[in-house]
């Protein structure tokens, strides 16, 4: 339980705690994948920050969904710095395991599109509590400070 709290932290922990959560995790693949692979011709059609928009409006049509069954707590968490997995490193050939800018910004512009999406929503709606999770920004430290989380260093 108290790994629980920790993870969580104090906002997401009063909100759960007082009845029954719903986890949203947001599609870091689908967001970065589509649109950076172009896997499914997406690129064609959308640039990089329509397909965001696309897909956050999506994420907000199934928290109506929720909302309308009577759900009022959901913990929407997005997606992390996709640009620092090694599918993409390799991909994009990252020669000293620098993350790809690229993928992360579009990644970053999707959180921002989430966090605000969740805002209006609530303002929209009477009793809804949503509470966002920031995964990229709480991955940012680590990314900048690897040696102090642990990684050895090789020369």
């Amino acid at each position: 339980m108290n790994s629980w709290r920790w993870l969580l932290g104090k906002q997401l922990q009063s909100t759960c705690s007082r009845g029954r959560c719903f986890f949203c995790r947001s599609g870091a693949r689908t967001s970065s994948t589509t649109t950076c692979d172009d896997v499914s011709g997406v690129q064609m059609h959308y640039l990089p920050w329509e397909f965001n928009q696309l897909l956050v409006n999506a994420v907000r049509q199934e928290i109506k969904n929720l909302y309308n069954i009577n759900v009022r707590k959901v913990v929407l968490m997005g997606p992390p710095p996709v640009g620092c997995a090694p599918h993409f490193l390799s991909d994009y050939g990252s020669l000293n395991g620098e993350c790809i800018d690229y993928i992360n910004n579009v990644v970053i512009e999707f959180n921002y599109g989430l966090r605000y999406m969740s805002r209006e929503f609530i303002r929209q709606y009477p009793d809804p509590v949503i509470s966002y999770c920031d995964t990229f920004e709480g991955s940012v430290d680590i990314l900048e400070n690897r040696v102090r989380y642990g990684e050895q260093m090789h020369h």
